[in-house]
């Protein structure tokens, strides 16, 4: 029951946020926060959601640059709240950019995506070509999350960053 005066919000963020790009010729960014990329080039994101804002400085490169793709991915342990589960991703990365990076994976709420739950330590990749990488690492499930997604992500020497989602998985 609301009274003259009580104020309500919408409980999804996409339909109370606001989103821009400094350079939509680079990148635009919808109303439901999607971006899409344009063109080469660098772009500032922002968004607003009540009265709070926040930039992210994003670099489009060319298609074909620096990539990481999942090769293999096994979880062991039970994804329960306070439960331990370990994580193993093996990847691909290829490096054209620089010679020298570092991957990892981290751990995201699938809920709030700006939520990150752990991540595991880095390990270098260097050199040109085609490289394969194994990252591992375990960590305890949080309470109050519907479900974790892990992305595998190759960090360039530049501060660079190119990520591959891996499969969600629910917390039981």
């Amino acid at each position: 029951m609301l009274t003259p005066g009580n104020v309500t919000y919408d409980l999804d963020p996409p339909t109370r946020a606001t989103y821009s790009s400094s350079n939509p010729a680079v990148a635009t960014i919808a109303a439901d926060s999607m971006l899409t990329t344009v063109a080469p080039g660098s772009t500032d994101v922002a968004v607003s959601y009540l009265g709070k804002s926040a930039v992210a400085h994003v670099l489009v490169v060319p298609a074909g640059n620096d990539t990481i793709e999942i090769i293999s991915s096994s979880l062991t342990g039970d994804l329960i709240v306070g439960g331990t589960a370990t994580l193993s991703i093996t990847m691909s990365c290829m490096l054209r950019s620089t010679s020298a990076g570092q991957v990892t994976i981290r751990i995201w709420d699938s809920q709030f995506p700006s939520h990150l739950v752990g991540s595991f330590p880095s390990i270098p990749v260097s050199g040109t070509g085609p490289q394969t990488a194994r990252v591992q690492g375990s960590f305890t499930v949080p309470a109050g999350l519907p479900s974790i997604c892990p992305i595998a992500v190759l960090t360039m020497s530049s501060g660079k960053e190119v990520g591959a989602y891996d499969t969600c998985r629910a917390i039981h």
